[in-house]
């Protein structure tokens, strides 16, 4: 279909881009799986603010042996887990209308929550590598458990020229935050504050060009 102006005849109805609540809920995202209310999430933010506190002990303690390195990095993927969780329950809602700046704001807060887990773990390549490659695979051989961490951890090593010292990790830390915020205003700038015109296809049929409607009609 050709987008032009009719002249000849009236042009049909437009077609506008639906809402959220005119569509039918099976084609919409339920994020109950994730938490079934606002209140759950604000638990899991209180529990994940309170795990990054709490990590801290593990500094300075890695090169105690299989079983301290073994608690550090299961409790780091315990954490990372509930991150995902808390970020993308407000990210996805977010993602349904980018002009609900409660949302947003919920949000925001949890980018500056998982800034401040990147710094608060910033210590721990650093650490790592600090122990000889070697003593780190005998605990692997006698540590089933460990043993399941191999590729993580030996790909710290082999990557252990492009790995900063522990001040040089949390000054890159700090810088995290920072760099979503071209990619957050480029969201908002090219839907929540789009302005979609209008056109006429060459069937008479005027609709809306957004970024779905415009995939649609090619």
């Amino acid at each position: 279909m050709i987008a032009r102006m009719s002249s000849s005849a009236a042009p049909a109805p437009a077609t506008q881009v639906p809402t959220r609540e005119s569509l039918d809920p099976r084609y919409t995202w339920d994020l109950t799986s994730i938490f079934p209310n606002w209140e759950a999430w604000e638990a899991a933010f209180a529990e994940l603010d309170a795990g990054i506190g709490a990590y801290t002990k593990y500094e300075g303690t890695l090169g105690q042996g299989a079983e301290q390195l073994l608690r550090a990095l299961r409790d780091r993927d315990a954490l990372g887990q509930l991150s995902f969780r808390v970020w993308y329950y407000p990210s996805l809602q977010y993602d349904e209308d980018q002009r609900n700046n409660t949302i947003n704001a919920r949000r925001q807060r949890v980018q500056l929550l998982i800034a401040r887990w990147q710094q608060a773990t910033s210590w721990f390549q650093p650490e790592l590598l600090k122990l000889p490659l070697d003593t780190v695979r005998q605990w692997m051989a006698s540590s089933a458990a460990l043993a399941v961490y191999r590729f993580a951890i030996e790909e710290v090593f082999r990557l252990q020229a492009h790995v900063l010292n522990e001040q040089g990790e949390k000054l890159l830390s700090l810088s995290d935050r920072l760099g979503s915020v071209p990619r957050d205003a480029y969201a908002a700038l090219s839907t929540a504050d789009a302005r979609f015109q209008t056109i006429t296809l060459s069937t008479g049929e005027s609709t809306q060009v957004s970024y779905g409607q415009y995939r649609k009609l090619i």
